[in-house]
């Protein structure tokens, strides 16, 4: 069977950078790269299923097939909403 080569990236609060390189078969998932990563057991996760995850920017579902050369992106979970971002942003530039 062919394999792919993708990259898993994810940057913690801190700004450190989680970043694998990944051979992987070529009917791999989402799924199947952050399983393959090591990323839930260095970051203590019991689930995969609370991640956000994109693929070069662009949300996705943990069971999209991944391509050569995708990029697989974990997310931070929001501690605001953009909504409340651009409401504080508003407050703070008039004073």
């Amino acid at each position: 069977m062919n394999k792919i080569t993708v990259e898993l990236c994810h940057i913690d609060e801190q700004q450190q950078l989680f970043f694998v390189s990944l051979r992987l078969l070529d009917k791999a998932t989402v799924r199947d790269a952050i399983d393959a990563s090591g990323f839930l057991e260095q970051n203590h996760l019991d689930t995969i299923n609370c991640l956000q995850c994109g693929i070069f920017g662009k949300k996705t579902s943990l069971e999209t097939a991944l391509q050569e050369g995708d990029r697989v992106e974990i997310y931070r979970p929001l501690k605001i909403t953009p909504l409340e971002a651009r409401r504080l942003r508003a407050i703070k530039s008039k004073g």
